[in-house]
Formats: C-alpha cells, structure tokens, sequence
C-alpha cells in the first residue's frame, strides 16, 4: 500500500506545472516568497493569476504584478505541500490588459526591467500596444517594452 501512495504522489509530482501550482497558491493564499531574475525577492500571497503574470500582495499592502518569466523559484512555507498538477484554467488576462485597465487611474508605481538593477518610478501614463509609458518622478518620459517588464509594483491601497 505503501509503495503504491508513493507512486501516486510521485506520478502527482511529475505533473506538476507552473500555473497549476500558483493557481493553487491563489486559491490559498499561502504567504510565499518570489525570487526574481533581477536578483530581487518578493514576499507575498498570489492573489491573481494572469496568462503571463502574477499579482503578489505584498506584506506593506502593495500589489506587484510579476512577469511570469521573471520568476526565478517560489518559495513556499515549510507546511505547504503543493505541486500544481492539476489542470490550470485558461487566462485571457495579460499584463497588457490589467495596465489597460488601472490606466485611466494614472498610479504612481515602480518598474523593473529585465537587465538593470535600477528600479524607475513615476505615473503610468500611456500604454501602446507593447510599449508601457512612464512619467518617471524626474519629469521625463520612460518607455519600455512590455516584453521587457520584470515588475510593475503599485502603491498600497490598490
């Protein structure tokens, strides 16, 4: 009996995927740990899960809303035993999307982007159809490729 759960858990292991398991994640709200590619560590509870993106709430109250392919590993708590083999629905919202829709609020955030340890703050202005735009704090316009964000974190109270 024994060696037959061992067989079944480990088939439950090898079907494990990144968006089953932080699918679970939201559905629990487990705090983890995200380690970025930037070098960075986030630590959160998913809260959404995006076709490319997770949104972490962040222990200060921030959202941070991270690149799938920024995710470096997750970090989960020493009583949480998820694999996330499970089926992960279909997601039609993107990091696109979700911008599109807090534009019209013009929020303060910070950016990170994939190759520069320096994070750009301002107010999201515009968005393109692959092209964030930022009035960074300084006054002067920032423009990045969406395909280049590794975070987008909003202040507390969004």
């Amino acid at each position: 009996r024994l060696g037959h759960e061992a067989w079944l858990r480990r088939r439950s292991e090898e079907a494990g995927h990144l968006q089953g398991l932080l699918t679970d994640l939201a559905e629990r709200r487990d705090p983890i740990g995200v380690s970025l590619s930037s070098g960075d560590h986030r630590n959160g509870r998913v809260e959404v899960v995006g076709a490319d993106f997770i949104g972490l709430r962040l222990e200060d109250g921030g959202l941070s809303l991270l690149s799938l392919d920024s995710i470096a590993s997750l970090h989960l708590g020493t009583d949480t035993d998820l694999v996330g083999d499970r089926p992960a629905p279909r997601r039609d919202t993107d990091m696109h999307s979700v911008l599109d829709q807090i534009l019209s609020d013009q929020p303060h955030v910070t950016i990170v982007v994939t190759g520069s340890t320096v994070a750009q703050t301002g107010t999201l202005e515009r968005l393109g159809e692959d092209l964030v735009m930022l009035r960074s704090d300084n006054g002067s316009m920032v423009h990045v490729p969406l395909s280049a964000l590794v975070e987008v974190r909003l202040s507390p109270g969004r």
